[in-house]
């Protein structure tokens, strides 16, 4: 079971650097690039959980108004 588990995350890896390019790099490049990639997805997920859910109520709230207002004209 740990042996097939190592092998699908093996393939994926090797996939994700043979796509990337990053095979080529040095040992220090690669942890270089794969600590800032890490650090921008993690900044990523984090303004997705802080900033998304107001943005996107402050945006239904936009829209709503806009439908109201448009109902009060057209009905």
């Amino acid at each position: 079971m740990f042996k097939l588990l190592k092998d699908y995350f093996t393939y994926w890896y090797f996939q994700y650097e043979l796509i990337t390019n990053i095979y080529m790099f040095e040992p220090w490049e690669k942890f270089l690039l794969h600590g800032l990639l890490v650090c921008i997805i993690g900044l990523i997920t984090y303004s997705s959980f802080v900033y998304l859910p107001t943005y996107l109520v402050s945006l239904w709230k936009s829209y709503t108004d806009l439908l109201s207002d448009f109902k009060a004209i057209y009905y």
